[in-house]
């Protein structure tokens, strides 16, 4: 393999690699915000069920 050809295929391996790397942000990044996201909307569920409780068990204590 000539001092050229090497180079170049350097250089493509290179790019190759940046591209994949590129990606596997893109999609680690878009998971993380899924995460966030199923966290807020437990948060949210959580917060909700904290309050019918504290009804409930206020609507039972006055019985």
């Amino acid at each position: 393999m000539e001092e050229n050809d090497f180079k170049r295929l350097l250089e493509v391996s290179a790019a190759d690699t940046q591209a994949m790397i590129k990606f596997s942000h893109a999609e680690l990044d878009r998971r993380i915000h899924a995460v966030e996201e199923r966290a807020r909307t437990l948060e949210e569920s959580v917060h909700r069920l904290q309050a019918r409780m504290d009804r409930l068990e206020a609507m039972t204590a006055t019985q």
